[in-house]
């Protein structure tokens, strides 16, 4: 009695795998993976990219000014920045500056691509913002 997984024989699947390969040198195998999936991706420097946040929810602070929540979808962003809501009708704002960023009630001086952060901007009003916008610098 033999064991299954102690085969020696090439089973069907390997040959047919081989013959294509000699087919045709170029194709790689779907189990070789890119040089570069271990490696870290290289997160841009702040101002280098365009910066996009999709915005999820507003709300006022008051007496702070106008907090949007979001995922930012491209791009850094750090405090100080100025920045300017590209409505879904088509139309932008004025420019308003970051006063503070904070994610997970954690107060942050950058947010980056990926990042789900809320954004003080001060000036701004609920009315001028709302689910589906999109703050850009």
């Amino acid at each position: 009695m033999g064991w299954l997984f102690g085969r020696r024989k090439k089973s069907e699947a390997q040959q047919t795998l081989e013959q294509l390969q000699a087919q045709s040198p170029g194709l790689r195998s779907p189990f070789d993976v890119a040089p570069t999936a271990d490696a870290p991706a290289e997160v841009p420097a702040y101002g280098s990219t365009d910066f996009s946040l999709l915005v999820e929810d507003v709300f006022v602070i008051t007496g702070r000014g106008c907090v949007v929540t979001g995922t930012v979808t491209a791009g850094v962003i750090g405090v100080g920045a100025q920045v300017t809501i590209a409505a879904q009708s088509g139309g932008q704002s004025d420019p308003y500056q970051v006063a503070a960023i904070e994610a997970f009630r954690e107060l942050r001086e950058t947010a980056q691509t990926g990042d789900n952060v809320g954004l003080l901007l001060p000036g701004l009003t609920r009315e001028q913002v709302g689910r589906g916008d999109r703050v850009i610098a």
